[in-house]
């Protein structure tokens, strides 16, 4: 049964080609056969204002990925995030559960993977600030972290259509070319599963080489839903 308290925001993060998408829908369905109320988000929105700036950034309109200075390059996510912040809060006073494939941990770890280690955790609040109190961008009450590793997540992503921001240009965005900066980006989003309450790794992987089940990984994640007391 849905819980009958004030909404949840539940939100999907994951290391390049975990399946964010595939469980995030999973999820959604998985709820609302049970009878909640569901909601869902996926971002980057690329065909809004700011959205669609973010993929003139990842397909490298302004420089490499260690080009331009995180402070500046987490922005455009951050807005289109902020563009969405009144739905989003109107939702949660309304019981809805709220299921996003990807939100502001994408951003934490992605652009504090850019700077040196001793200047990260401090970029990491100086965000979170900027997100949620500057912009009043709501939290997330629980973000599940898929945890695949960087030279995995790589080839995988080589293996996929190209990104509809990147048409006519390939495989392969400013982040998804460099292994060095995605295992950078696996770091932080293990740093984050470990010094935020709100955060739960799950390990997708059998072996070196091989994924878990889809199937698996989304038990997991009802069962992480039941034990926060997202549904009952």
């Amino acid at each position: 049964m849905p819980n009958e308290r004030e909404g949840s925001f539940v939100v999907v993060e994951g290391s390049d080609s975990s399946g964010k998408e595939v469980q995030s829908s999973l999820l959604h369905r998985a709820l609302e056969k049970q009878g909640c109320s569901v909601r869902f988000l996926d971002f980057p929105r690329y065909d809004h204002f700011f959205g669609s700036l973010v993929g003139r950034y990842l397909k490298g309109e302004f420089g490499e990925v260690f080009d331009v200075h995180p402070a500046l390059a987490s922005l455009p996510f951050s807005l289109d995030r902020f563009e969405m912040k009144d739905t989003i809060a109107e939702w949660l006073e309304s019981g809805d559960i709220i299921i996003s494939n990807r939100f502001i941990g994408s951003n934490l770890a992605h652009m504090s993977a850019k700077l040196p280690a001793n200047e990260r955790e401090g970029f990491v609040e100086w965000l979170e600030e900027l997100e949620h109190e500057r912009l009043g961008i709501p939290r997330e009450d629980l973000a599940v972290f898929l945890h695949v590793p960087a030279r995995v997540g790589q080839k995988l992503t080589y293996a996929k259509d190209e990104k509809v921001y990147m048409r006519g240009l390939g495989r392969g965005d400013i982040h998804e070319r460099s292994l060095q900066y995605l295992e950078l980006v696996v770091q932080q989003f293990l740093w984050l599963a470990k010094n935020r309450k709100q955060w739960v790794e799950i390990t997708c992987m059998v072996d070196e080489t091989d994924l878990r089940p889809v199937e698996d990984i989304h038990k997991d994640i009802m069962r992480i839903i039941k034990e926060r007391a997202i549904i009952t």
